[in-house]
């Protein structure tokens, strides 16, 4: 069992209050995974009984100008709006709004997650940041997010953001960098242990070693974040633990999960002078 739930379930399920029906639109539209509990304690009779009802859910809220389908996050391109009407041109064009986090949380102990990068403009990661966001926040909220921290698929630095929907700072020697951009059908692997204390981040890239990201201090839950600074068109998909990144890629490049469990420092990661500049969409104070 993935120690992942969702704050997105619309109800609660227990024997003395059974849910109230939902109409066929939620049915749709609020589909959560039923719950998983701690020490591997099953579900009862009556959980079970949902399965039918309820299907996982891979993203979650996310920006006016992102497009959510399954597991894949888009970036609006300049044809397309939401099934409302309701994204304007400003909408499009706003890189801070252009965020999707994931539609399940991680809670307690260690839990992995895998980004594959469908496509980006120049196929070299510009502007597409992931990683993990605080879990206990509003999402709902259009107007403020809570705290962000994510690898950058262009110079391979980590960014911190106060304001999920915010710029980004560049946490500088938080990861080694690189001066190789990742190109579409990377996957990058994202790692938190939140049993360990300090909580701890780590990321890898196309099955490489778990890298710590320094300089992070992770809140008590947290989920998949994305941000699509780059261009209209750019995507990624999210592939939660135990499910193959490998599986209908958009390229023909094969890429293979991280799954590698020898943890490095950032220092002994990469030898090649860091690129600083690489990742700098979001980031104003960087020279």
């Amino acid at each position: 069992a993935h120690h992942l739930s969702s704050r997105d379930r619309p109800h609660s399920i227990n024997a003395a209050s059974p849910p109230a029906r939902m109409s066929p639109s939620m049915e749709v539209s609020e589909m959560a995974p039923l719950p998983v509990f701690r020490n591997g304690v099953p579900q009862n009779e009556a959980m079970r009984a949902h399965r039918g009802t309820y299907a996982i859910k891979h993203l979650g809220p996310h920006g006016k100008n992102v497009i959510v389908e399954g597991r894949i996050a888009k970036r609006a391109e300049a044809d397309e709006i939401d099934m409302s009407g309701s994204m304007f041109v400003e909408d499009k064009c706003d890189d801070l709004a252009a965020v999707v986090v994931g539609a399940r949380s991680a809670e307690f102990g260690v839990n992995t997650f895998t980004f594959r990068i469908e496509r980006t403009y120049s196929n070299n990661g510009l502007g597409t940041f992931v990683g993990v966001a605080d879990s206990g926040v509003d999402f709902l909220n259009h107007e403020r997010w809570g705290a962000a921290w994510a690898i950058g698929c262009h110079g391979q630095n980590l960014f911190s953001w106060t304001d999920g929907r915010g710029a980004a700072t560049l946490v500088r020697g938080g990861l080694p960098g690189s001066d190789e951009s990742l190109p579409d059908g990377a996957t990058i692997a994202v790692r938190v242990d939140l049993d360990a204390r300090p909580r701890v981040l780590s990321f890898s890239v196309d099955g490489g070693p778990f890298i710590v990201a320094k300089g992070v201090e992770l809140p008590r839950t947290v989920r998949p974040f994305c941000k699509l600074a780059g261009f209209p068109g750019d995507s990624v998909a999210l592939f939660y633990q135990g499910e193959n990144s490998r599986a209908a890629s958009s390229t023909t490049r094969e890429c293979a999960c991280a799954a590698n469990s020898n943890e490095q420092t950032a220092a002994g990661y990469n030898r090649k002078l860091p690129r600083e500049s690489g990742d700098t969409v979001l980031s104003a104070n960087i020279a």
